[in-house]
């Protein structure tokens, strides 16, 4: 299913700002179990040939995160709940 307006937007933005550059194209990829995955694509040549990225983010939002999708206070349960 592909994800709201919202979450692609929040992506977008994102992944922006990681790279300090605009994408040219920035693409949903389908088929992500627990994530949502993009292409990111940097600066294209006139041959359509750019930086390629796969851009990753878990299907949750947290409220006020910086990066989409994670989950501090999960993670660390998680780690402790493996004796990490």
């Amino acid at each position: 299913m592909l994800p709201s307006i919202e979450s692609q937007q929040a992506a977008f933005d994102w992944a922006s700002r990681w790279s300090g550059r605009t994408p040219v194209r920035f693409e949903y990829l389908s088929g992500g179990y627990s994530n949502n995955n993009y292409l990111m694509v940097l600066d294209e040549d006139r041959h359509g040939v750019g930086d390629e990225y796969v851009v990753r983010f878990c299907n949750r939002f947290s409220e006020g995160d910086d990066f989409p999708g994670i989950d501090r206070e999960r993670e660390l349960l998680h780690i402790e709940h493996a004796g990490a």
